[in-house]
């Protein structure tokens, strides 16, 4: 009874390392697939656990890619998912100069967030799009900036401060008009003005 509990214990072992063998050998090949799959000189890395490729694609049980992963003149580009008419969904940019944006894409709403290496960044939503947008930027120098589109992408409202300009607010009407105006000027005094449609001013203070 011992030596047949020992022989199925001894044969329980074996087949643990013969799956192990297995999945080992399945995962080297499931990497040279990979690299296969992703070509553009793919490669096993020289670190465990790493695959060397130029470009990554993700597919979904169709067989139809949903995602890629590749790079560009020195850039990475991440894409997820698939666009009915446009780009896809979601892309991440990386260029090679220390810059990076975030697209957001479904329909007509559009969102982009950017990164410069100078240290400005810019937020856009639906920028220049038929439903209207808002832009803002912040940029290195210490300057703000908020603007919001009608729809049409037709300026409607700005917002501005910093240090190399007074703080200031402008409205534009639906034909593109700048028919309001208030700033800050020396001395943080406050300036207003305010015209018709036809450039005639209607009201100024002081």
């Amino acid at each position: 009874m011992r030596d047949e509990l020992l022989d199925e214990v001894r044969a329980e072992i074996e087949a643990l390392r013969a799956e192990n063998r297995r999945l080992r050998r399945g995962g080297q090949a499931a990497l040279l697939a990979l690299a296969a799959a992703v070509g553009v000189g793919a490669t096993v890395g020289s670190e465990p656990g790493t695959v060397e490729a130029r470009e990554v694609v993700l597919v979904d049980p169709e067989g139809e890619p949903c995602a890629r992963w590749f790079e560009q003149n020195g850039d990475v580009l991440l894409e997820l998912g698939r666009g009915r008419d446009g780009p896809p969904p979601i892309q991440l940019w990386a260029d090679d100069s220390g810059s990076a944006t975030l697209s957001l894409a479904a329909g007509d709403g559009v969102a982009r967030v950017a990164a410069l290496a100078d240290g400005t960044a810019a937020l856009a939503l639906n920028h220049g799009k038929e439903l209207g947008g808002v832009s803002a930027i912040a940029s290195s120098a210490g300057d703000a900036s908020l603007s919001v589109q009608a729809p049409g992408g037709v300026p409607a409202a700005g917002l501005r401060a910093g240090g190399r300009s007074p703080a200031g607010l402008l409205l534009v009407d639906r034909e593109a008009r700048e028919r309001v105006h208030v700033q800050l000027a020396e001395g943080d005094e406050p300036l207003i003005d305010c015209v018709d449609a036809q450039g005639r001013q209607l009201f100024a203070a002081p």
